[in-house]
């Protein structure tokens, strides 16, 4: 059925509306036959407590925000059921720190492979699949994921300097 499928593509076939409304059924007795395999039982830990965790002992709190924002799209991917909950916050506190630049991505590896129980290829296999989410991960544009970041510290620097020149004056 799949190999006619390709054929019908390649040929530019329609599908007959009775084989779609066929496969229509088919999958959605698959998915309760999943479900019911399942228990219905679909509890999936997060990474949240886990990324708090890594964060704090790298001393790396700036980070927090993006690795979480990490963590919200990963729900958006496979990486939930490929690999566990700490794995994914490893990879989200990692891609942070790799976007924000503030250590190098290099430096913390070690401590997230340690506090994790993982290796580096699984770690780099759970980025690949969180940096999938973003077409354009390498071309600036985790730049713009993390901007808001990088705005408030800038704005809190300025308000700091304007506080600063505004006692050395009085």
């Amino acid at each position: 059925m799949i190999a006619q499928h390709f054929i019908d593509i390649q040929q530019k076939r329609k599908p007959d509306p009775a084989d779609c409304k066929e496969i229509k059924m088919k999958l959605l007795l698959a998915e309760r036959i999943i479900l019911n395999v399942l228990s219905f039982d679909l509890i999936v830990e997060q990474p949240y407590n886990t990324i708090i965790t890594l964060s704090q002992s790298l001393k790396v709190s700036d980070e927090v925000q993006c690795a979480w924002r990490f963590a919200n799209d990963s729900i958006y991917s496979t990486a939930s059921i490929q690999y566990t909950a700490k794995t994914i916050a490893a990879a989200c506190v990692y891609l942070a720190i790799r976007v924000l630049k503030k250590m190098p991505p290099e430096n913390a590896v070690p401590t997230l492979l340690d506090m994790c129980g993982t290796d580096e290829a699984v770690l780099m296999r759970c980025c690949d699949c969180l940096k999938a989410l973003y077409p354009n991960f390498d071309k600036q544009f985790l730049c713009r994921v993390c901007s808001k970041e990088r705005k408030k510290e800038k704005e809190s620097e300025q308000a700091s300097r304007q506080i600063n020149k505004q006692t050395s004056k009085q």
